[in-house]
């Protein structure tokens, strides 16, 4: 199939059978948390959606070298909330950080096409052969991979080569700090803020939202600059 084709069948798939899955009644819990005053049925059709986005995500792994390179405009919108020029001429660099939106695993090829040079860190799968699966269809995304589990010294190592890191943040992080997400306080990860603020660079939103089967957008936010009055 061609990539629109596979993700479309991928969403159908997810969007019927998802909800038959393993762990629908934790995500079910988790939006009855998030959305309190929304009805069964509304959160039913999230449950669905969230499955489809899954289903996409899956299907678009093996087309990843067609999506990243070969017709990479036909399936990306790029948003570029203020000036990149400066990160493109390699002169600064930053902590880039997104959300398991849409599908994140292309937004760092996006940003590689539009010049920027980019390391990102992954969390690995605890199944070696879905590892090795996922690490070959990463190579097209064009650019470092750096795994969790060698822990700091590598990100610090590419910031201090003037690369900019990728981070996806959303996850629970046990070692985190409880911060307020939809009315609930989460342990979340203070990383991202850290390296920003060690190497004196900036702490960059990134956002992917999903147009279509295999479509894109990828919205980069002006940076969140600290507040020193708090330090």
């Amino acid at each position: 199939l061609e990539p629109h084709a596979a993700s479309a069948f991928g969403q159908h798939l997810l969007k019927r059978i998802g909800p038959r899955l393993g762990k629908t009644a934790h995500m079910q819990r988790n939006l009855r948390l998030a959305f309190p005053n929304l009805s069964e049925a509304e959160r039913g059709d999230l449950l669905r959606e969230v499955g489809a986005d899954a289903g996409a995500v899956l299907a678009e792994y093996p087309h990843f070298k067609a999506i990243c390179h070969d017709h990479f405009e036909q399936h990306f919108e790029f948003v570029e909330g203020w000036n990149l020029d400066e990160y493109r001429a390699g002169r600064r660099h930053g902590v880039f950080v997104t959300a398991h939106l849409g599908n994140w695993e292309l937004t760092a090829a996006a940003a590689g096409r539009q010049g920027i040079p980019i390391t990102v860190i992954y969390a690995p799968s605890r199944n070696p052969y879905i590892e090795r699966l996922l690490h070959r269809r990463r190579e097209a995304l064009g650019c470092r991979l750096v795994s969790l589990d060698e822990g700091a010294r590598p990100l610090v190592r590419e910031l201090g080569e003037g690369r900019s890191v990728g981070l996806v943040v959303d996850a629970r992080d046990d070692d985190g700090v409880p911060i307020p997400f939809f009315g609930h306080d989460k342990l979340t990860t203070l990383a991202p803020a850290r390296l920003a603020l060690r190497f004196g660079c900036e702490l960059i939103p990134v956002r992917i939202e999903r147009l279509g089967p295999a479509r894109f957008r990828l919205t980069v936010h002006e940076p969140v600059r600290p507040d020193r009055a708090l330090a």
